[in-house]
């Protein structure tokens, strides 16, 4: 299991890479700590690339309990927008998740590929793919 992410532009950005079987306790603990992480501006934009990653225990009917935490009052950040590239093993609860975490105000759109979730954020590809790439090793 690998749940890393970088924070760049100034908090403005944060690059997120899912990796392995991730349990679901795991992903809502992963979420909170992003959530309360003092070096993410407010309004940040996020980009998470789960295509390596599995969650066999993150079933349809609990996806709400991780957008849950983006309504917590305590967040030290409140997200805008997030992107997300799941694999089509998972894309149905990347779906699910996508319209959990709209509730909460986050304009959040689920993908199969990894350029347009770029182009849609109005960030790099070649420079994100690198930061991925860095997480991998």
């Amino acid at each position: 299991m690998s749940l890393k992410y970088v924070v760049i532009s100034d908090g403005e950005l944060v690059i997120e890479r899912w990796a392995g079987e991730i349990a679901h306790a795991e992903l809502v603990s992963h979420e909170r700590r992003k959530l309360q992480d003092e070096s993410i501006a407010p309004g940040a934009r996020v980009l998470t690339d789960a295509r390596a990653a599995t969650l066999p225990e993150t079933t349809l009917d609990r996806v709400d309990e991780i957008a849950e935490v983006y309504g917590d009052s305590g967040n030290k950040t409140r997200i805008s927008a997030s992107a997300a590239i799941f694999g089509s093993a998972d894309f149905e609860k990347g779906k699910a998740w996508e319209a959990e975490v709209r509730k909460h105000g986050v304009n959040a759109i689920v993908f199969n590929n990894l350029e347009v979730a770029c182009i849609w954020l109005g960030i790099d590809l070649k420079e994100t793919q690198e930061r991925l790439d860095v997480m991998d090793g």
